[in-house]
């Protein structure tokens, strides 16, 4: 039974409806489990859960754990990437603006053309 609970203990880690399903409905989530009543109370009650967790990852921890950095990274980017195409539609769009705010007949059209033309600056 330990296996079961053990393989439960995993997948509650990294499938997040299947804990929610523990949650909402025990009994179906857990049929296919071979799991002893004080198994199934730890699945249900939070606390009991997280010191489970807890101890899991003490006894399966790793003996030796090196992490090695080198070089530069690039850790936040938040700009998308580019192609030279998307560069040039966008520039063509700025500049089709740009006409029409030279080209508006009345205030309405220019200030609409402008206010296209600050949302593609900005």
């Amino acid at each position: 039974m330990i296996q079961d609970f053990t393989r439960v203990l995993a997948r509650v880690q990294r499938d997040f409806d299947f804990y929610i399903g523990c949650q909402m409905s025990p009994a179906v989530a857990l049929q296919d489990y071979a799991l002893t009543t004080i198994e199934r109370e730890a699945l249900l009650n939070p606390e009991k859960l997280s010191k489970a967790l807890e101890d899991s990852a003490l006894d399966n921890r790793p003996d030796k754990l090196v992490i090695t950095f080198s070089g530069k990274h690039d850790w936040i980017n938040r700009t998308k990437p580019t192609t030279r195409k998307v560069i040039e539609d966008h520039d063509a769009r700025i500049a089709a603006e740009m006409r029409s705010i030279r080209q508006a007949g009345t205030h309405e059209e220019r200030s609409a053309a402008a206010l296209r033309f600050v949302v593609l600056v900005d």
